[in-house]
């Protein structure tokens, strides 16, 4: 069988291992916060209803990035992958689910944007 890879847009792997108190130079865990930190963009672009470049285009500091909110709501998908690697109870996912929402909600295409030219979904 052949082995997956992972690539991750715009989260690096010492973000991660920032987020998740990791010395930088332990590698024994890359493949597996590499394979979070990728499920986490492609979750936000599909949950922004997005592309990447759109998300960039947002961005009033530097357009060829997305914005900063976008990777600290992405670290904090990583951060519960990282830490409940089970199911999740409810109370816990409405944790995530408030921060993150709160981080990316402006950025979502439709109801909650605040871009005026989006239509309602």
């Amino acid at each position: 069988m052949a082995e997956r890879t992972y690539t991750m847009r715009w989260l690096t792997l010492d973000d991660i291992k920032d987020q998740l108190r990791i010395e930088q130079d332990d590698t024994s865990q890359d493949k597996l916060l590499t394979r979070y930190g990728a499920t986490a963009e492609n979750f936000t672009l599909g949950y922004l209803q997005r592309t990447e470049d759109e998300l960039k285009a947002m961005n009033d500091r530097d357009q060829t990035q997305v914005p900063e909110d976008i990777v600290s709501a992405c670290l904090l998908l990583v951060d519960a992958y990282y830490q409940h690697r089970g199911p999740i109870s409810q109370q816990n996912m409405y944790l995530i689910d408030y921060g993150y929402d709160a981080l990316v909600m402006k950025f979502r295409k439709g109801t909650y944007s605040s871009d005026p030219n989006d239509n309602d979904v």
